[in-house]
């Protein structure tokens, strides 16, 4: 399966991590591309013009956080480009943010929409997520997961808490690396058109789409992130 490697052209700290991701990209024998993702100062309104989802996340950056809207929009259009291509294309893929380590080969099995391949990382540290509890139910439970498993609605943390269409449904823990089918693209393409823009990993919902994980991850993040989709380029 194609990967798409997302970083920032130009900024340091990104190229530098993007350097230690194709380094075990290519150990592990992946098949991807690299691939200069939209920033702020790239940002083009009109690739996907639709109003923000009323009541969403990205809407409430542009009204408390005028400065951060645009970077939160840049990362939203680059999970909705890989969307487009997924869906042109008629075949699954794989997006990955430049902060991340494979540590395995690239078999992906059966899944029906998103199929997220850091979920055993994504709420130990470095991750920003790392005080959530998450981590202690995956220790526990791990060995009688299946291959791919549902993301577990009791005891998962992360829950939509804006007051829009998509609230209390199951959000991913970021976007750092998760696969894509066709079916789940056109989901994520409707929900837009339909009802509008919302920060990545808030539109990367259950009411949405079909959630689920790979077990062990194949994914993991690197020691260091440059954070650049809160600090801007």
């Amino acid at each position: 399966m194609k990967a798409v490697l997302i970083y920032v052209e130009g900024n340091a700290e990104s190229e530098s991590c993007r350097d230690t991701a194709e380094a075990s990209l290519k150990k592990w024998g992946w098949d991807y591309e690299p691939i200069s993702g939209v920033t702020p100062h790239t940002l083009d309104e009109d690739e996907f013009p639709f109003p923000d989802v009323e009541g969403g996340r990205l809407q409430s950056f542009g009204v408390d956080e005028p400065k951060k809207y645009p970077i939160k929009k840049s990362c939203l259009f680059n999970n909705l480009r890989l969307a487009t291509k997924v869906y042109d294309a008629g075949e699954s893929m794989i997006f990955l943010e430049h902060d991340i380590e494979v540590i395995d080969r690239c078999e992906i099995p059966f899944f029906k929409d998103l199929l997220f391949l850091s979920m055993d990382y994504a709420f130990k540290a470095p991750s920003v997520l790392a005080g959530k509890n998450f981590a202690g139910w995956q220790q526990h439970h791990q060995k009688s997961l299946a291959q791919t498993y549902e993301f577990p609605r009791d005891v998962y943390p992360l829950k939509y808490y804006k007051d829009s269409v998509w609230n209390n449904s199951m959000m991913v823990p970021g976007t750092s690396a998760y696969a894509l089918s066709p079916y789940g693209a056109e989901k994520l393409l409707n929900a837009v058109e339909k009802h509008g823009l919302e920060q990545s990993d808030y539109i990367y919902n259950s009411k949405v789409m079909h959630l689920e994980a790979l077990n062990p991850s194949i994914v993991k993040l690197q020691k260091h992130n440059p954070n650049l989709s809160h600090r801007g380029v």
